[in-house]
């Protein structure tokens, strides 16, 4: 039976969505497209109602996770081992100063290529507020997965046995994902991204659709004829920065993983920049092979795979939801505790109000006899008595039950109110130094990025004068041979700066000089002309001037 996944990639300003159908070994891509979005839980809304997804699996990229590394002994069983990472993680977490109890994490284990008597285990992480955040913005829509896309874009290809592989995602932010025997063995998250492509055209187009579109009508050449080209996009000048310095930091983490690749993929947003493979292949250097990476099911003859790549990270996701990738960092599996909560609480409070039926059916089974008339008697009727104090003890006993039931279900409640206080407490401090971090790294990004665009601005200036300046001496020299007279000689022509020209030549006749002389500022060949009086030693001898100019 066929089997449908939404997967949906969430960016800041972009939501990239395919639907996939798979029937046995055959995966076909439904519907997939980009939307530009104001409000995320309408556009989600609309994506689910137009590709007829409302029983479909939906997944969802997990935002803002943090990766950590741990190793431990290849002898450990499996309880043991993941008792060593919750100690490795809670040890983590104290000598940070991190509240563990805000965070949602998943892991997995993997072989440690540097150590074979070692296993690695990539630990993922995420403040529960984020998780909480998606949970919100989908509101009726049931999203069943909610997996870090640096994971799940892995499902997209086919990599040969034993060959280490790079993904290189290229989103708002930039993941590179390293795969190992067709496993994902290391995950390194990038400052830059498409981000700082995007977001200064569209605030120049006042449109981010417009922005987008020009990175996919955009060519960038290679380093060689890059400046050449810059003049005829000059969105390249944003481009080629981020690019480069998203390339090179590639190539740092390709020398520093100490193992051997055979090939590095380009996939995101980044991807649909064309030539960005061979840009990258360049900056890169050596015999490593760079291309765009394709879903693994795509068939050039019947897909349009070059649009299908715009949303890799949205296939990926459906990929996910298909049962492909590492099913272990699913967020949303086992997390539904609330429900779980409630059947406890529901399953003691019926328990206490079956307690209390019986004893009032106890109680409604002996009727209190009081006889007005002769009230001394019942009073001293032992039987009576003792049947009046068994039914007032039982209707006593029923009524403490109940209040200790009540009062006990209180505290419970208020405990754990106020553990959620607690709790609500520190994830608010400890946002609130996040978001001051974020404000000073913020702040020095963009110290350094003014100091970047400033020098640019500088060397292009420089280039731009330098070619402007390029044929004016050789103009210069062609025009002073067109003019000047027969008889007069050049000694030396000087260029002291980038405009002053400074002439020294002779004659048997001074007129010939100052006929020179005119004819330079006559026609323009220089301006703002000034010279020094004749020198002659002799009526036999040479006369020398001076002339000085400058080019116009």
């Amino acid at each position: 039976m066929a089997s449908s996944a939404l997967g949906i990639y969430v960016g800041e300003h972009l939501i990239k969505y395919a639907k996939l159908t798979q029937d046995g070994e055959k995966i076909v891509v439904n519907t997939y497209g980009i939307k530009v979005y104001n409000d995320l839980n309408q556009t989600v809304k609309q994506i689910v109602n137009e590709n007829v997804s409302a029983g479909d699996i939906v997944c969802v990229n997990l935002p803002q996770e943090s990766y950590n590394y741990f190793y431990m002994s290849n002898l450990l069983n499996k309880n043991d081992l993941t008792k060593a990472v919750e100690t490795e993680f809670e040890s983590f977490c104290y000598d940070k100063n991190i509240n563990i109890n805000t965070l949602e994490s998943r892991y997995v284990f993997v072989n440690d290529l540097n150590d074979k008597e070692k296993i690695k285990v990539i630990h993922v992480t995420v403040n529960k507020l984020r998780i909480n955040e998606i949970i919100d913005k989908f509101d009726g829509v049931t999203v069943s997965g909610l997996t870090p896309i640096s994971m799940a874009i892995a499902n997209l290809g086919n990599y040969p046995d034993k060959d280490n592989v790079a993904i290189v995602n290229i989103e708002d932010q930039t993941t590179i994902t390293v795969i190992t025997d067709k496993k994902v063995y290391d995950v390194i998250k990038l400052e830059m991204g498409a981000k700082q492509i995007l977001d200064p055209i569209s605030t120049t187009e006042n449109s981010y659709a417009k922005a987008y579109g020009i990175c996919k009508n955009t060519t960038i050449y290679t380093m060689d004829k890059t400046a050449e080209n810059t003049s005829d996009n000059p969105y390249l000048a944003d481009m080629i920065p981020t690019l480069y310095k998203i390339a090179s930091d590639v190539q740092s983490v390709i020398q520093s993983e100490g193992i051997k690749f055979s090939k590095v993929y380009i996939s995101g947003t980044g991807a649909i920049i064309n030539n960005v493979d061979l840009y990258f292949s360049e900056v890169i250097g050596g015999k490593l092979e760079v291309e765009i990476l394709k879903p693994f099911f795509a068939d050039p003859n019947k897909d349009n795979v070059k649009d299908m790549v715009e949303v890799n990270s949205a296939i990926s996701m459906a990929l996910q939801g298909l049962g492909y990738g590492v099913k272990e960092v699913n967020f949303l599996s086992g997390l539904d505790m609330k429900s779980k909560f409630k059947k406890l609480l529901t399953l003691e409070l019926g328990g206490g109000a079956k307690k209390s039926k019986a004893a009032k059916a106890k109680g409604k089974g002996k009727k209190l006899n009081f006889d007005i008339k002769n009230p001394l008697d019942s009073i001293l009727n032992t039987d009576k008595a003792k049947g009046l104090m068994s039914n007032v003890l039982a209707q006593a006993l029923t009524v403490l039950f109940l209040y200790i039931i009540v009062v006990s279900v209180m505290r419970f409640s208020i405990s754990s109110k106020e553990q959620q206080i607690a709790m609500t407490d520190n994830n608010t401090k400890t946002q609130i130094m996040s978001i001051q971090q974020d404000i000073t790294r913020i702040k020095a990004k963009s110290d350094t990025y003014k100091t970047l665009t400033d020098n640019l601005n500088e060397s292009k200036s420089i280039v731009s004068e330098r070619a402007r300046m390029k044929n004016k001496i050789p103009t210069l020299l062609n025009n002073i041979m067109a003019v000047i007279p027969r008889d007069v000689r050049l000694i030396s022509i000087d260029n002291p700066s980038e405009q002053k020209i400074v002439i020294v030549c002779e004659s048997r006749h001074y007129e010939q000089l100052a006929i020179f002389k005119t004819v330079l500022k006559r026609d323009n060949i220089l301006t703002e002309i000034s010279s020094t009086d004749a020198v002659k030693e002799s009526d036999e001898s040479m006369s020398q001037v001076t002339i000085e100019g400058v080019l116009p």
